[in-house]
């Protein structure tokens, strides 16, 4: 009896590398013809046992592949109010070709989604329908959003296929783009006019130097600039019988001199 049990063993290992269809037949022609002679424990034993070594064997026959995913961004650090595109890219190491492909891509609260392109399968956001994916085989999706004023920023995207993927450490991966806040006249620099500067430089006022315009104020910020930072009650200080603008408003004024002087 222990003879025929190693047996078993040792037929079953070396057919491991067999189709399974040959492995489980040679299996059961054994169990056929010896099964008679078995007791019930024994019986149970080579019947887990069989199970045990069909489960190794259909695992290790499984097809394997290693797909990978990266994402880029065109702008790490992007105005906010613009665009910036990610970019992410999907392919398979190998070894085997792999199926029922697809890319998990949520764009973030920090973003409106503008347009998404992809080279390969389709896309209707978040999901990324690739499908098939051959070994060595890549593929590219390109998405297009306008910058928020408030995040999260964080961009993640993840891939999974149907083989078994030992390989998780490149399923994922996340681009944060730092977006910039810029200075501009509507925004910013208008509303400090309209309290400061009341009423000689707004619309209806005496001085023909309109700061509610944003022309006139552009183009003289320079003089501006030069007139709010003089002591108070210096000549030419300004605002003119009024109290001297605060550092951070002054700031304010000189960080869009240097983003731009943009309207909006």
């Amino acid at each position: 009896m222990l003879v025929f049990v190693r047996f078993v063993y040792f037929s079953v290992f070396r057919l491991v590398a067999l189709k399974k269809l040959i492995f489980i037949f040679l299996i059961f022609i054994c169990l056929t013809f010896k099964i008679i002679f078995m007791k019930s424990n024994i019986f149970i034993l080579i019947v887990f046992s069989v199970i045990l070594i069909l489960n190794a064997c259909k695992k290790e026959n499984d097809p394997q592949t290693n797909l990978a995913v990266g994402k880029t961004a065109s702008n790490d650090a992007p105005i906010v109010g613009t665009n910036v595109t990610f970019t992410v890219t999907a392919s398979n190491n190998g070894p085997n070709d792999a199926t029922v492909v697809k890319v998990t891509d949520n764009l973030p609260a920090g973003y409106t989604l503008v347009s998404g392109t992809a080279t390969v399968g389709t896309w209707s956001s978040p999901t990324w329908t690739i499908g098939n994916m051959a070994n060595g085989a890549s593929a590219t999706l390109t998405v297009i959003a306008t910058v928020k004023d408030a995040g999260p920023y964080a961009n993640t995207a993840t891939i999974m296929g149907a083989e078994n993927d030992p390989t998780t450490s490149n399923n994922t991966a996340t681009s944060t783009p730092v977006p910039v806040v810029k200075i501009t006249y509507n925004k910013d620099v208008k509303a400090i006019f309209v309290a400061s500067c009341t009423p000689c430089h707004l619309a209806g006022g005496a001085n023909p130097n309109k700061w509610d315009d944003y022309t006139s104020a552009k183009n003289k910020i320079a003089s501006i600039l030069d007139r709010v930072k003089r002591d108070q009650g210096a000549a030419g200080f300004m605002p003119r019988n009024g109290t001297k603008l605060s550092a951070a408003t002054i700031a304010t004024l000189e960080k869009w001199v240097t983003d731009g002087t943009l309207e909006n």
